[in-house]
C-alpha cells in the first residue's frame, strides 16, 4: 500500500522515469487502487516536476505518460484536484491553488498543442517554472508591476479583446503597460488593440487619432487587411488628423480597397461619396446601384443573425426613397434601420453607432410629416398578405397551423424551423409602426369560401412558397405541390399580433 508521500513523489516526477513507461515490471506501482492516502498537489509540486523533467531529458512519450497518469488515473486520489476558485484564475491567480490550476492548464497545453517536438516541450517547461517564480514575485506587488510570461501576455491580450468592463483600475493599468510594450515590439494584436482603442477612446486608452492612424497604417502595411484600409478611410473622411478638415481623396483611395474586398462599410461610404461627389465624380445613379445591391445582400444576413451593418445600409436605402419623394417606402426602410440599430446597441456601443441611431430617429420624424393623413392604423385589413410572403420562402420548410375561430374567421400561424442554416423572418408593417424578427408569426383572415385542402393531413402541413393565382386566390405550396388554397380572403394584421411574437 502506498501513501500520500508516494503521490507527492509521482506529481513531482521524483520517481524513476521508467515508472511512467508502459512496461509490466512496474505494474504494482501503476495500480491506482494502491493509493488510498489523500494529497492536495501544489503549484510548487508542479514547478519541481518541470525541473525534474528537464534534468531527466524528458522525451514526448515520457511526458505524455506522466501527465496522463497524474491528471487522469490518479485524479480521484487527490484532495480537491479540480476545485477552481477566483475570477479569471488562470490569468489572475487569487491564491496558491489558482496558481496550481494555471500551471496545470499550461502543462496540459503541452500535450495538446506541442505534441512530440521535444525542444518546444523544453521551452514550455521553462516557461511554467517562470510562471511559478513570477507568481511569488507578483503576490507582493501591485498588478501594474507584475512579471508575466510570453504566453500569459498573449492570453491577457485575448482577454482584453473579449471583455474589460469588469476589470479593476489596477489591472487596467497593467493592460495599458503590456499593450504599450507589445506595440513597441510591433506585436500585431497589441497594435490592433491600441489602434482601435485610440479610435474614439475606450476604457483603457484616451482618444488619440494620430496614434490610431499610425498604428492602423502600420498594420495595413504589414498584412494588407482591407478592414484596416476601411478604418483609415474613416479617419481621412472625417479629417480626424487634419483638424476636422476632410481628406476625401485619401478616404476614397482607402475605401476603394475595402470596396474591392466586399467590406460593407467601405461599400456604403463609397456610395456616399458618389452621391455627393466627394473625392470622386458625382454620380447619384452609381450610389443608388451600390446601396440597392448592398441592401438585398445584407438583409438576409441580418435575418440569419449577422449584424451585417444592416442598420447603416437600410438607413441609406430609406434616404434614397426620401430624396425621390417616395415617403411610404422610405418610412418602411427607416423602421428596419431603427430596429437594427437598437438591436446592435444592446450588444455594443462602438464609436459612431449612437450617431447612427440619432440620424435614424431624426429622419423618421421628418418622413412622418410627409405621409398622407390616415396612414397610421391600429389594424390593417388587406387582400395582400405580405407578412405571409415575408415568413414563407424557399430556403426552408415552414409549418402552417390554421385554426377556425368562427363561421368565416380563421387564424393562420407560420413556424419556421430552427437551425443554423435557417434564418428568422423580418416582418415590417409601416402602417402599424411595427417591426419584428421572428421564427413564428400568426394573424387572422376572413373568407366566405372554405379553405381547399389538397393534403391528407391538414394538421401537419408544410410549405415553402406562395403562388398568386387569380381573383384573390393564393396557393400555399411545397415545391410545386399545392398544400391548401385560400380564396377571396381579407387578411387582418394588428399591433397585438406583433406583441405576441
Amino acid at each position: 500500500m502506498y501513501d500520500a508521500n508516494d503521490l507527492k513523489a509521482i506529481v513531482r516526477f521524483e520517481v524513476n522515469p521508467a515508472l511512467f513507461e508502459t512496461d509490466t515490471e512496474n505494474e504494482e506501482f501503476y495500480n491506482v487502487d494502491n493509493y488510498r492516502g489523500t494529497y492536495r498537489p501544489s503549484y510548487q509540486d508542479l514547478r519541481v516536476a518541470c525541473e525534474n523533467m528537464l534534468k531527466a531529458g524528458t522525451n514526448a512519450e515520457m511526458f505524455q505518460n506522466w501527465y496522463c497518469f497524474v491528471s487522469n488515473d490518479l485524479a480521484d486520489c487527490y484532495e480537491g484536484m479540480w476545485t477552481f476558485t477566483g475570477d479569471n484564475g488562470y490569468l489572475w491567480p487569487n491564491n496558491d491553488y489558482d496558481q496550481f490550476k494555471a500551471m496545470d492548464n499550461a502543462i496540459n497545453n503541452i500535450g495538446i498543442y506541442i505534441g512530440c517536438y521535444e525542444e518546444e516541450i523544453k521551452s514550455a517547461l521553462l516557461e511554467i517554472i517562470q510562471m511559478a517564480d513570477n507568481y511569488e514575485f507578483n503576490r507582493n506587488h501591485e498588478p501594474v508591476d507584475w512579471k508575466l510570461t510570453k504566453s500569459q501576455i498573449e492570453e491577457i491580450l485575448q482577454e482584453f479583446i473579449e471583455d474589460t468592463a469588469g476589470v479593476s483600475n489596477s489591472r487596467r493599468e497593467l493592460f495599458r503597460k503590456i499593450i504599450n510594450e507589445e506595440c513597441d515590439a510591433e506585436n500585431p494584436l497589441a497594435m490592433r488593440i491600441k489602434g482601435y482603442g485610440c479610435y474614439g477612446g475606450d476604457k483603457v486608452f484616451d482618444c488619440d487619432w494620430d496614434e490610431s492612424r499610425k498604428l492602423i497604417t502600420k498594420l495595413f502595411e504589414l498584412d494588407g487587411n482591407p478592414y484596416y484600409a476601411n478604418t483609415l478611410g474613416y479617419i481621412y473622411y472625417y479629417g480626424r488628423c487634419n483638424e476636422g478638415v476632410p481628406e476625401y481623396e485619401k478616404a476614397f483611395q482607402y475605401f476603394s480597397i475595402g470596396f474591392a474586398h466586399d467590406v460593407i462599410e467601405s461599400m456604403y461610404k463609397i456610395a456616399d461619396m458618389f452621391l455627393a461627389g466627394k473625392g470622386c465624380i458625382k454620380s447619384p445613379e452609381t450610389s443608388a446601384h451600390i446601396i440597392h445591391k448592398l441592401y438585398y445582400g445584407c438583409r438576409p444576413d441580418f435575418c440569419m443573425g449577422d449584424d451585417a451593418k444592416f442598420a447603416d445600409v437600410a438607413l441609406r436605402m430609406a434616404a434614397h426613397y426620401q430624396r425621390n419623394g417616395r415617403y411610404s417606402e422610405a418610412f418602411y426602410h427607416y423602421l428596419e434601420a431603427d430596429y437594427a440599430i437598437k438591436k446592435r446597441l444592446k450588444k455594443s456601443d462602438f464609436f459612431g453607432d449612437k450617431k447612427v441611431q440619432d440620424n435614424i430617429t431624426k429622419s423618421i420624424a421628418e418622413v412622418k410629416q410627409h405621409l398622407e393623413p390616415g396612414f397610421f392604423k391600429d389594424k390593417e385589413i388587406t387582400r395582400n398578405p405580405y407578412w405571409l410572403f415575408d415568413m414563407i420562402d424557399r430556403e426552408c420548410k415552414s409549418k402552417i397551423e390554421i385554426s377556425h375561430i368562427n363561421e368565416n374567421r380563421y387564424r393562420i400561424k407560420v413556424i419556421r424551423p430552427k437551425g443554423e442554416d435557417v434564418g428568422k423572418a423580418m416582418v415590417v408593417a409601416p402602417e402599424l409602426e411595427r417591426v419584428t424578427l421572428t421564427r413564428a408569426f400568426a394573424s387572422e383572415f376572413t373568407t366566405d369560401e372554405p379553405i381547399a385542402y389538397e393534403c391528407k393531413d391538414k394538421f401537419n402541413m408544410y410549405v415553402d412558397n406562395i403562388k398568386y393565382c387569380d381573383e384573390n386566390t393564393y396557393s400555399f405550396c411545397m415545391g410545386d405541390k399545392v398544400i391548401f388554397i385560400i380564396k377571396n380572403a381579407n387578411y387582418i394584421l394588428t399591433k397585438n399580433d406583433f406583441e405576441k411574437v
